[in-house]
């Protein structure tokens, strides 16, 4: 009975919904060409979402909506577009922007994305774009990001202080990225998300991250489950997971928690 169960305190974990992005002029042109050649041409840098990458964010968001079982505190999402579009997509507010209402910030400006209207951050939770959840790095310049001003410009409500360098300082364009260097990048996202006050979180990346995150964990599952947890991942395919802190990291126990009362505190009882 033990091993197949486990008992974890509330505070010390956080819900994350991961989220592979929709598809990305990059994937739709693999599709079409015999080998993987297109992911070195420069036509797909910082590849953005296609028609169907948008339709796709559409149903999910349609999903989370009917539903009401995804509901994030914070989104976090990869800095390249089609994650950053993805994340609007899927958890914005669907709505454009009120120029008459100077407080209404968009979360993308109208036109950044082909012809897609404005998109308000009016009643949504924080978006925050970092560098822990990018793609494997380098060669490939669908996997490098636009300037940091550039992004800001066009999405003018997410943020980005958590990201040190206006230029992609971590792409190379002759050295890609190992397997075991995305791992290690991995573990330490999975740090900074133990950090963060929120409890629900979404991430929105990409499938060559998420599958070096998820084989962070799973030692301990069976088979089934650990196939659950580390299968590949479609156009925005979303599954939530439970992210547990087992060693404490600096992370004080929530509102979920009351260490009760003494005899002392009732004199007479």
């Amino acid at each position: 009975m033990t091993k197949a169960s486990g008992a974890y305190p509330l505070a010390r974990c956080k819900v994350i919904y991961l989220v592979r992005h929709g598809q990305a002029t990059h994937n739709k042109a693999r599709l079409e060409s015999p080998d993987d050649s297109v992911y070195k041409s420069e036509a797909y840098f910082d590849a953005p979402l296609t028609d169907l990458g948008w339709y796709q964010a559409q149903y999910l968001r349609e999903h989370v909506t009917l539903t009401g079982a995804i509901k994030p505190q914070l989104v976090v999402t990869s800095p390249l577009s089609r994650c950053i579009q993805t994340a609007i997509g899927v958890f914005g507010s669907g709505k454009p922007i009120r120029s008459s209402e100077p407080t209404d910030t968009a979360l993308m400006l109208t036109n950044v994305a082909g012809t897609h209207p404005s998109v308000s951050s009016k009643c949504c939770p924080k978006f925050m774009a970092v560098e822990w959840c990018r793609e494997h790095l380098g060669i490939h310049p669908c996997d490098r990001r636009q300037d940091i001003t550039t992004l800001q410009t066009q999405y003018p409500a997410v943020d980005f202080t958590d990201i040190l360098s206006d230029q992609d300082i971590h792409w190379k364009p002759d050295t890609r990225e190992q397997p075991q260097e995305v791992r290690y990048r991995a573990r330490g996202f999975a740090n900074w998300l133990l950090n963060q006050t929120e409890q629900k979180i979404a991430v929105v990346s990409h499938s060559g991250f998420i599958w070096e995150f998820t084989r962070l964990f799973g030692a301990d599952l069976s088979r089934q489950v650990k196939e659950e947890l580390q299968g590949g991942y479609a156009n925005c395919e979303v599954r939530s997971v439970l992210l547990v802190d087992k060693v404490g990291i600096e992370q004080p126990f929530g509102k979920t928690d009351f260490a009760g009362c003494s005899a002392k505190y009732f004199p007479g009882q």
